[in-house]
């Protein structure tokens, strides 16, 4: 069990619960916190933290009422653009709840501030999580946006040398699109046909997560790349693909 329960919000936005402490909770990108609120009180949920990877309004707009709603502390990368932040945390920081450490991974190249939440494994989780907001997707990375695409790399680089059984929870459902660009970018890849074909038959969005370390270290195009400047190229082509 990975104790998180997986929230499809605003359309291809993933919102996360991770249960840690009985029936407390932290969530991770409330980019709507209705559906935050809505499973709290559907489970008798306690949420005590909020996380937060970077500041996009569809990753961090629901802080303010869950922390009026709950009195939930929230962290994040950047006060100044979230007014709401209690705590304000940086690369190699480890946030410690209880039976649930969580270590902050600087991941500047989505936004210069953006972060990536890492859970290693314990007792009831036997394998660690990733939260990557948009940094990482299934499959995908985010736009390069007030970085640069060597930040970028070296980011998704950092990313490549966590355990493979690594669990990886993206901020978005764009996993379909990823494997058409991929097929664009390596037609006839027997390994993209082959997961393109399992894709298309999920019917829920909720399903196409997790993902892990080393299947995006064997399929997501990016996490391959060689060089800043491959990455770079790779994100230009996708940038026009959609």
């Amino acid at each position: 069990m990975h104790n998180v329960v997986i929230l499809p919000a605003l359309g291809d936005n993933y919102i996360y619960l991770y249960r840690y402490d009985g029936q407390r909770v932290f969530v991770v990108d409330p980019g709507d916190a209705g559906v935050v609120l809505e499973n709290l009180q559907k489970h008798a949920l306690d949420l005590t933290h909020v996380l937060i990877t970077h500041s996009h309004g569809d990753h961090s707009a629901g802080a303010k009422k869950l922390k009026a709603e709950t009195g939930a502390t929230i962290f994040s990368p950047d006060s100044s653009a979230i007014r709401e932040t209690d705590c304000d945390i940086t690369d190699g920081q480890t946030l410690a709840l209880p039976g649930s450490p969580v270590v902050v991974i600087g991941t500047p190249g989505h936004t210069s501030s953006a972060v990536c939440y890492y859970v290693p494994a314990g007792l009831d989780r036997p394998q660690p999580l990733l939260f990557t907001g948009d940094t990482m997707f299934i499959g995908g990375c985010g736009r390069i946006i007030g970085a640069t695409a060597r930040d970028f790399f070296d980011s998704l680089c950092r990313l490549k040398k966590l355990p493979d059984e690594t669990l990886v929870f993206p901020g978005h459902d764009y996993t379909v699109e990823n494997y058409e660009f991929a097929l664009q970018v390596e037609p006839g890849s027997k390994v993209h046909e082959k997961r393109l074909a399992e894709l298309r038959k999920i019917s829920k969005q909720a399903d196409m997560v997790p993902s892990s370390i080393g299947r995006e270290k064997r399929e997501n195009l990016f996490m391959q790349a060689g060089s800043a400047e491959e990455f770079a190229e790779l994100r230009r082509k996708k940038d026009i693909f959609g």
